[in-house]
């Protein structure tokens, strides 16, 4: 529950559900920042956010320790914050062939979440990547999975696109993303894909990610197409309270369109 506000008592402030939410999502990116550097941001910003994405990869595969893990992942979980690596370490897992340990491994150390992704290592089969949904399921671990690549050659489909997610949501999956660069592209190209994805399975079953690189335009662009409910991935933590803002119409960046509802 959160504590008491006076001034919205009488400012008439937009609502926005608290935690747990379905919708209006915030997934945080963490580049291996310090734990009491990350303590000091979430005096102001934990109500915000919804899950610590861990993308600092370097620092995840071979020089940040499992006990500095275990103390930001015990930080984040400790304001109800989910915890889940980004995706290129399991595709590290897909490349050497040993997915079901890898993710053994995240629910050891404490990740309350997987991120099961293929936008740069592939899968051999869908079949495969409905296992490991299954396995990181059956370890208690929730499961957000990605469609895109990295460096897309084609805009998406939408007829294929749809079909992924909804298999992914079937298998399991809590929540599907959008590869920002695929949004970049579809963006340009064909926009309209994404609205229909979104009118096709609501906004609580989609992450649309925001970066790298797309603050604050992209964040914009996608709040004033899909609305300001949408779940948004890869932000940085200096930008949550800006996002916030933009979404609530309250900041310079999304034009004060507060002031243009009927009381």
């Amino acid at each position: 529950m959160r504590d008491e506000n006076s001034f919205s008592q009488i400012l008439k402030p937009p609502t926005r559900p608290g935690k747990p939410r379905k919708t209006g999502i915030v997934v945080v990116s963490d580049y291996g920042c310090p734990v009491k550097i990350s303590e000091m941001y979430l005096e102001t910003t934990a109500e915000l956010i919804d899950y610590i994405k861990f993308t600092y990869h370097v620092g995840t595969v071979y020089y940040l320790t499992d006990d500095w893990f275990k103390k930001k992942i015990e930080l984040y979980h400790r304001y109800n914050i989910g915890t889940f690596l980004g995706g290129i370490p399991f595709q590290m897992a897909i490349k050497h062939g040993n997915i079901p340990e890898f993710l053994k491994l995240v629910k050891k150390i404490g990740f309350s979440a997987v991120e099961i992704a293929e936008d740069v290592v592939q899968m051999a089969t869908r079949q495969q990547r409905a296992d490991a949904i299954k396995i990181a399921k059956d370890l208690g671990l929730e499961v957000i999975t990605e469609l895109g690549r990295k460096f897309p050659e084609k805009p998406m489909e939408f007829e294929e696109t749809a079909t992924s997610i909804s298999n992914d949501i079937h298998n399991g999956a809590k929540l599907v993303t959008i590869e920002h660069s695929d949004i970049m592209l579809l963006k340009e190209t064909n926009p309209e894909v994404l609205v229909n994805l979104v009118n096709t399975f609501g906004l609580e079953t989609i992450l649309f990610e925001v970066g790298p690189g797309g603050w604050p335009d992209m964040a914009q662009w996608i709040i004033n197409n899909l609305g300001p409910e949408v779940n948004l991935g890869n932000i940085k933590m200096k930008e949550v309270i800006p996002l916030e803002g933009i979404r609530a119409g309250l900041s310079r960046l999304s034009k004060y369109k507060y002031f243009e509802q009927n009381f």
